[in-house]
């Protein structure tokens, strides 16, 4: 805006930057920045000042009130643009939850009679985070590679070392880092996973199509592996039509992270194991009370209150651009009760993904100072 006095000295005000500090989970601290100048009536500045000026962002679930916070039992177990659920279940609390971000509710999934979801199927947009892509640090060390034939993935305890023929590299962390156009294994071949030397995480970045068939697998040989151990990451720039089919009964153990791919499971064998479970007081972890059962449908034995399983055809988390390829099986995707820690450990806060908007409540501090 312009403002003239009578010895024509012109006011005005601009905004410079804004900037955020925080996180889609919680929120944090915007700051505006915003210039005035003085100018006489040749366009001189005469005068210029700084101002600062702080706003507290609170995240908040979607149509809620700003006290209400996001929940764990929000986190989505299997994500896609469009799901055809079918007859799939989806065990585990608290991130068995199914969502839809193209669908206008939550009957659009497809989940058919014979299907069991521990949580919520939820329709409508979610906050996602990047996809994680190949280190640009690493691109001079590896060449792409296919999996085709029995293949074992053993990072070594070294860092910025190749290995698998030149196909992976570990970082400064030792975390593996595998460049992969396909992966096409049928018969008995196995993809094993081994980070008992390294005790650090793979990821594989997948340029092409996952396809399990006859009795292939992908196994983790360490016992105590989590889902986040082994990280599928598909392309999420010039989409094109990408493949993800796994074996049922195989019980792969993974996160898949797809923008682009249609995902599904090839048969199933109704395996999953659960557990009834309660926060221990001393970690505040989730943790089963050593008497597993095998999920029944028909008894509906898993409870998503109190209720933890593992061991179905799929263990982790998908995130896709479409779910189904698996909607005339008896598939069960299992998602671990501490899914979100996992996550949050290996990629950071915004792998909390939640349905949420944002607000301003308050301003903590403002500051301003003469420039001219």
């Amino acid at each position: 805006a312009n403002t003239n006095n009578k010895q024509e000295i012109r006011g005005r005000w601009s905004l410079v930057s804004y900037t955020f500090q925080g996180n889609t989970w919680t929120g944090g601290i915007g700051t505006i920045r915003v210039r005035g100048e003085r100018k006489n009536v040749a366009g001189d500045t005469m005068a210029s000042a700084i101002i600062d000026h702080q706003v507290q962002v609170r995240a908040k679930p979607c149509n809620q009130t700003v006290t209400t916070t996001s929940q764990g039992a929000t986190f989505p177990g299997l994500l896609g643009e469009s799901i055809n659920l079918g007859n799939n279940d989806v065990l585990g609390y608290p991130g068995a939850n199914v969502y839809c971000t193209n669908c206008a509710k939550p009957s659009q999934a497809g989940q058919l009679s014979g299907s069991y979801v521990d949580g919520e199927v939820v329709a409508g947009d979610i906050n996602l985070p990047p996809v994680p892509t190949f280190p640009a640090s690493l691109n001079d060390k590896v060449s792409e590679g296919s999996i085709t034939n029995n293949l074992t993935i053993q990072p070594p305890n070294e860092i910025n070392t190749t290995f698998n023929n030149a196909m992976c590299a570990t970082d400064q962390d030792k975390v593996a880092h595998c460049k992969v156009s396909r992966i096409n294994l049928s018969g008995t071949k196995t993809l094993t996973i081994d980070t008992t030397k390294s005790n650090q995480p793979v990821r594989i970045y997948l340029r092409g199509d996952l396809k399990l068939s006859g009795n292939s697998q992908i196994i983790h040989t360490k016992e105590d592996s989590s889902s986040t151990d082994l990280s599928i990451f598909g392309p999420s720039k010039s989409c094109k039509s990408q493949s993800i089919l796994m074996n049922g009964g195989a019980s792969t153990k993974a996160f898949i992270y797809a923008p682009c791919a249609t995902v599904g499971i090839n048969g199933g064998s109704s395996r999953a194991m659960c557990e009834k479970a309660s926060i221990d007081p001393a970690t505040q972890q989730l943790v089963g009370n050593g008497k597993p059962f095998q999920f029944n449908k028909g008894k509906v034995q898993a409870n998503a209150a109190n209720t933890i399983c593992y061991d179905g055809d799929f263990d982790g988390a998908i995130w896709a651009k479409r779910w189904n390829a698996s909607n005339s099986t008896q598939a069960e995707i299992t998602v671990p009760a501490d899914i979100e820690d996992q996550l949050t450990s290996f990629f950071g806060q915004d792998y909390l993904p939640t349905r949420t908007d944002f607000v301003g409540i308050g301003v903590p501090s403002w500051a301003s100072y003469q420039e001219l």
